[in-house]
């Protein structure tokens, strides 16, 4: 997860910085970059839950980390669904027909 994490940080600044030289350019793959963020963050959370589970996770205190720990991510996911719900999913209007 290490290694998928620094490539969406990667990609995820690039997109900052040609945000940053062309404040209105239209960035074709930003709905892929949240949905492979959103992706990030489930997969991170499966593997939290998996984790917490095995029996080198048996002390209290490494039990409580991962539950705050889940609990964090799973407040981005919904941040990052809304956000992504709001900006990628606007219906289309269509035109009044002129009478």
């Amino acid at each position: 997860t290490t290694i998928f994490n620094c490539a969406i940080h990667t990609v995820m600044y690039t997109y900052f910085f040609i945000k940053t030289l062309q404040p209105a350019a239209q960035i074709w793959w930003a709905k892929y970059l949240t949905m492979a963020q959103i992706f990030q963050f489930v997969s991170g959370l499966t593997l939290a839950g998996v984790m917490f589970w095995l029996p080198g996770c048996g002390n209290e205190a490494s039990r409580a980390m991962l539950s705050c720990h889940c609990a964090f991510v799973s407040t981005l996911v919904f941040l990052f669904y809304a956000f992504a719900h709001k900006k990628y999913n606007k219906k289309k209007s269509v035109p009044a027909k002129r009478v």
